[in-house]
């Protein structure tokens, strides 16, 4: 006569007296999360041994407003660049210019501008009536030449609508 299986000796494949459904989930949410724990360990920053650490979480501030007479400067240095190549001397003076002023200035040769040094500027004036329109004067290696500064609302970005050779 075979010797019954005691259910709760070790190696036995019956849940022990009393286990029922809570320690079955148990069992089974213990499992589970081993598995978890070993499959996910390298997917948690910080972890793995050749991890940076984690930094925390930096909120961009807001965009600083540039004046008229640091934007005129900019876009005049960027401008007075007659040696660079025309696609990047557009890619780098496009962003501060209008719309309007943009579609002109892509048929911009550079190597015929005629100035590559600004000896003074900007002298900056403006209209008594619209504050949101001015001009921003510059001495050049060839003469006087003036920019067109504009802001589409007050308090917003100014822009470039054209540069042009005083006359």
């Amino acid at each position: 006569m075979p010797r019954s299986k005691n259910p709760n000796s070790i190696g036995s494949k019956m849940p022990a007296r009393g286990a029922g459904l809570w320690s079955k989930a148990a069992a089974i949410s213990c499992a589970g999360l081993a598995v978890l724990a070993i499959a996910g360990c390298a997917q948690l920053p910080g972890t793995t041994v050749d991890a940076s650490p984690v930094s925390p979480t930096v909120e961009a501030s807001a965009p600083v407003s540039e004046s008229p007479e640091e934007v005129s400067v900019k876009v005049m240095n960027l401008f007075a660049r007659p040696d660079e190549p025309e696609q990047r001397w557009y890619a780098e003076i496009s962003p501060y210019l209008d719309k309007e002023y943009a579609i002109e200035a892509e048929y911009i040769d550079p190597a015929r501008i005629p100035f590559d040094k600004i000896l003074s500027g900007p002298v900056m004036e403006g209209d008594a009536h619209n504050p949101q329109i001015l001009t921003a004067d510059f001495k050049t290696n060839a003469g006087a030449w003036y920019v067109e500064l504009h802001q589409n609302a007050p308090g917003g970005e100014w822009l470039v609508g054209g540069i042009h050779q005083a006359p």
